[in-house]
């Protein structure tokens, strides 16, 4: 087995709810709903009363939130600008004070979690990289996760744990990164900059600081390297308002509320509940599509934040664009593999770079383990996302055996990855229309299965706080947990043939 094919088990394992996720349970909290008003029609509300009594105001609310962090992301990029370099301190200090006034904006008093996470991680990193370089890894690793944990089993609430959960993954992801890349741990393709112990002195406190509260990533992510964030720190006045930079900015902002808007509202409209044409999986496919929006809303915002504030590329997309999710190759899957590999870029990288690779050399199947743990750590004690996880462990891995098996039987390009083409390990190419329908067949089951996983991510009330297993349960038992016989008669199937 190569290691391209060990990779594959490692991409199956990060799917997250959105650092923080915007869905139909938040709705604007000032927006009165005059149900006398409201005509329905058999089907639901009609067109009109569609974009006037949801559209418009959610989209009013989503920009009045996301209009302040895109606001001080760009005061962030004039200042960095202005200091041309000249003054390093100065850009660092502003992006920490920017990203305090950026938490304390969408987190309120729980912004000193944030604050406080990052000042014990940093005199973790400091006193174990002069002390005792090989232990700065585990002693950053050791230091963000217990806070987290601590912050998550006695010091918040449940709800306000949930609020700030995302944020406070990435903060451990940009802490854990930056360790490891300093005790050179990372092998195989990570960061060239920091390979080896010594190769560059730990980051000062100004520097640390700025990196961890970026206004740009440490609401909604996305995730970046420390050489990612120093480059950014490097913006010249030429460089502020480019036209590449405002199509991007721009389009990025649309885009996520164009899925918002399709995640909130559009979906009820075209499955209303009340359309007699309704099924239990026609509404499954609904909940699940609208997490899912939900989530490229995310993805897309993050993208938008990102590119004002400054970050023009990153470790994690190698073709310069910031593309954070591509909601193309989820909507239409290949198979699961390429769903979960697209799902989040930058935390499918940092899974597979400073988990999977740092893990390797103790086995492929400990690095698999390894990475799957990492990827349930990180979203903290939550059930449903841990049994959606692991769920999509066995999917994957049971897709990738039959898949390859296939291949190998009928020397067609029917593996779950793409092959390169022109493709010369299979006899039988892609564009032949028997290869074409037996892909089209299984991108279908792919399909079926993301809509049965997604159910579960159906916006109720009880999802503030994190939803637990009997809500979880529940909504499988539905269906007849169906997706999961299925995926374990696949497995047996494989082992039989």
């Amino acid at each position: 087995m190569t290691m391209d094919s060990d990779l594959d088990y490692a991409d199956g394992v990060e799917l997250e709810e959105g650092e923080y996720e915007y869905s139909k349970e938040r709705e604007p909290e000032d927006y009165d709903y005059d149900t006398e008003e409201l005509q329905f029609n058999d089907d639901g509300l009609t067109l009109q009363e569609t974009v006037d009594h949801c559209v418009v105001p959610t989209a009013n609310d989503a920009i009045a939130h996301v209009g302040k962090l895109l606001f001080w992301c760009f005061v962030l990029r004039i200042v960095v600008a202005l200091c041309c370099g000249r003054a390093p301190r100065v850009a660092h200090l502003a992006s920490a004070l920017i990203g305090c006034l950026v938490l304390h904006h969408f987190f309120a008093e729980l912004a000193a979690s944030f604050v406080v996470h990052a000042a014990l991680s940093y005199v973790a990193l400091a006193a174990s990289s002069r002390l005792l370089p090989a232990a700065t890894a585990p002693l950053s690793l050791l230091v963000s996760l217990t806070f987290v944990f601590a912050c998550e089993m006695w010091y918040f609430t449940a709800d306000k744990w949930h609020t700030v959960r995302g944020g406070q993954m990435i903060l451990v992801m940009k802490t854990v990164s930056v360790g490891l890349d300093l005790s050179g741990a990372v092998v195989g393709g990570g960061p060239v900059a920091p390979g080896a112990p010594g190769s560059r002195p730990a980051p000062g406190p100004l520097q640390y600081a700025g990196y961890l509260l970026h206004p740009g990533t440490t609401v909604f992510g996305p995730w970046i390297a420390l050489d990612d964030y120093m480059l950014s720190m490097e913006s010249r006045p030429l460089e502020l308002l480019s036209v590449r930079w405002m199509v991007t900015s721009v389009g990025s902002l649309v885009a996520g509320l164009l899925f918002m808007s399709i995640s909130t509202c559009w979906l009820n409209y075209l499955l209303p509940d009340r359309t007699v044409l309704i099924t239990v999986w026609i509404v499954a496919y609904r909940e699940a599509l609208a997490f899912r929006c939900s989530h490229y809303f995310v993805s897309f915002v993050s993208q938008a934040a990102a590119t004002i504030s400054g970050i023009s590329g990153a470790v994690w997309s190698p073709g310069g664009e910031l593309l954070v999710s591509r909601p193309t190759a989820i909507e239409a899957p290949r198979s699961l593999v390429e769903v979960v590999v697209n799902w989040n870029l930058p935390m499918h990288y940092w899974l597979k770079t400073y988990v999977f690779r740092v893990a390797r050399p103790a086995g492929v199947w400990v690095a698999v383990l390894c990475t799957y743990v990492a990827s349930a750590v990180l979203h903290g004690a939550n059930f449903q996302l841990s049994a959606v996880l692991l769920s999509l462990g066995l999917y994957t891995f049971a897709e990738d055996r039959l898949r390859t098996q296939l291949a190998d039987a009928l020397g067609g390009c029917v593996q779950a990855r793409r092959c390169v083409q022109p493709c010369r390990r299979h006899r039988l190419g892609a564009a032949l229309w028997s290869v074409r329908l037996l892909n089209a067949g299984l991108a279908l089951l792919a399909a079926w299965h993301l809509a049965y996983l997604g159910m579960v991510f159906d916006g109720s009330p009880t999802g503030s706080a994190g939803y637990s297993w009997r809500h979880t349960l529940g909504k499988w038992a539905l269906l007849g947990y169906s997706s999961h016989w299925v995926a374990l008669g696949t497995l047996v199937v494989t082992w039989l043939l």
